[in-house]
């Protein structure tokens, strides 16, 4: 199996626009890295990997994986 390479750049979603979710989250992470996402219920983990995975779609910004 192949490296997974992920690069986010300013990352923005929101499910209602007055309460943005995520706000300008960027990252690169090449296939020999480990990332741990952590933070309080609601603070957007789980909306941040269903962008990822294409689940949901961003407001703005650019999500690439190869």
């Amino acid at each position: 199996m192949g490296q997974i390479n992920i690069e986010v750049t300013h990352l923005k979603f929101s499910y209602e626009k007055q309460n943005p979710i995520l706000q300008d989250i960027s990252f690169t992470a090449d296939g020999q890295a480990s990332i741990g996402v952590v933070g309080a219920n609601g603070a957007g983990k789980s909306t941040l990997l269903n962008v990822i995975t294409n689940r949901i779609f961003a407001d703005e910004g650019e999500v690439v994986v190869n």
